[in-house]
């Protein structure tokens, strides 16, 4: 099973990550970042700065930790190659 949700650093889901967890339940990241909002989440970009790391790649990141399976898109090819 595969459960898509709305997921990001900015957005404590620790239920439905439990129930997940507990059922066995993939998680799939919907709008890891945060619909364009970690481009000027100050916390987000501080971790950017301080790795050297783009915003998105800070978010992708933190998915990836929690072990969220996230497919970012892009329309522009130096993004999807940093991604």
């Amino acid at each position: 099973m595969v459960n898509q949700f709305k997921v990001h650093p900015g957005l404590n889901n620790n239920d439905v990550f439990k129930f997940c967890q507990a059922n066995n339940i993939i998680i799939e990241s919907w709008t890891t970042l945060m619909q364009g909002q970690c481009m000027t989440n100050s916390t987000v970009l501080k971790i950017a700065e301080k790795h050297q790391k783009s915003h998105a790649q800070i978010c992708l990141k933190w998915a990836i930790q929690q072990n969220i399976v996230v497919i970012p898109k892009s329309t522009h090819k130096e993004r999807i190659i940093a991604n």
